[in-house]
């Protein structure tokens, strides 16, 4: 059985390391995602803090074993969505990430369709990810989720692939 609960600053390490795992494993596929931290190790940890902070951190786990996190929030980096897709209700969805012993149970999917049914709940137009721009199969694995690609912006940001999904339309 998973319990999912938003995660508080006692959950850092658990979240540090979820973290880890994926990095080595990533290391095993033909990506250079999170192969150097972004744009520094202490930058990095400080961004899953201010998170955990804001109370945007959610935290999976199964027994006392953390075994997927997220961030869901408003907030659109201006360097990736423009001010007209910014005017538009929409959650993102940041540092998602599943254990690699959970891979292929579809907890993933599950997860962010369960994001898409509290988006639609509370009247969001749309569910949004950046995703590293050169991690094609994680871009495919979001497009077989029912994302579309938006654009993918050029530059220092690696994140810069950009997906969405409709949410859909809440039903009474």
């Amino acid at each position: 059985m998973f319990q999912i609960s938003l995660a508080d600053t006692e959950d850092l390490d658990d979240i540090v390391r979820l973290r880890e795992n994926a990095t080595k494993w990533l290391r095993t596929k033909r990506t250079d995602q999170w192969q150097e931290p972004w744009p520094t190790a202490e930058d990095a940890r400080e961004r899953v803090l201010e998170g955990l902070q804001k109370g945007k951190t959610w935290i999976v786990r199964r027994s006392r074993e953390a075994v997927a996190t997220f961030v869901v929030d408003e907030f659109s980096d201006p360097r990736l969505w423009t001010e007209s897709e910014q005017s538009e209700r929409a959650l993102y969805v940041h540092r998602f990430v599943v254990h690699r012993d959970y891979s292929g149970i579809k907890l993933g999917a599950t997860l962010m369709d369960l994001i898409g049914a509290l988006a639609a709940h509370d009247g969001y137009r749309w569910l949004r990810v950046d995703v590293w721009t050169t991690n094609k199969r994680l871009q495919r694995y979001y497009r077989n989720l029912g994302f579309k690609k938006v654009r993918t912006i050029k530059g220092d940001y690696p994140s810069g692939a950009l997906l969405q999904r409709r949410v859909p339309e809440r039903s009474h």
